[in-house]
């Protein structure tokens, strides 16, 4: 049996930048952004505007003025979403309230978004009010350039100070 020798790995993602056969990844886009209030609890609806520094922005691919992820690489995609249901007010939410977190796309440079994931939904038809808990995970397949953000679009989100912990918290990372 002979060996095979390879002179170069072409890909595009994956490639022998040591000369040696060895096989090295370039940094994957990642990003982990929350909102908090410096002020107490409020509660927030539409379109979430996060912290203006994010936890982490590998590759800086988040748009902190535009509030969205911009991808970088077609592929699939991994988006995780954390989050307290609430009433107006920061208040609890009560009989027939509603609350509904969506992952939205935009797919011409942010000129108008539709919901790709009906990420989180919580109706309370009757009993004692609550502040449900609002979390979504999501692999979506994406292309270069398009745009994902998160929209509220019933009921709100409760935001705590960053010293009660209760954020609102969005990540996202390329899978391959």
């Amino acid at each position: 049996m002979s060996d095979i020798k390879v002179a170069e790995v072409k890909t595009g993602a994956i490639k022998d930048q040591s000369g040696a056969g060895l096989v090295t990844f370039p940094t994957k886009p990642f990003f982990h952004v929350i909102r908090t209030n410096s002020g107490g609890s409020i509660s927030v609806n539409g379109i979430i505007t996060f912290d203006s520094s994010p936890v982490t922005n590998q590759g800086s691919h988040w748009n902190t003025s535009g509030n969205y992820f911009l991808v970088p690489v077609a592929g699939v995609y991994q988006f995780n979403f954390a989050a307290i249901g609430a009433g107006s007010g920061a208040s609890a939410v009560g009989a027939g309230g509603e609350v509904q977190v969506l992952l939205e796309k935009s797919t011409d440079n942010g000129g108008s978004y539709s919901g790709i994931i009906n990420g989180s939904y919580y109706y309370m038809s009757t009993g004692a009010q609550t502040l449900p808990n609002m979390t979504f995970s999501a692999s979506v397949l994406l292309a270069v350039n398009d745009r994902i953000r998160i929209n509220n679009n019933k009921g709100y989100l409760y935001v705590g100070t960053t010293a009660s912990k209760y954020n609102v918290t969005f990540t996202g990372h390329l899978i391959g």
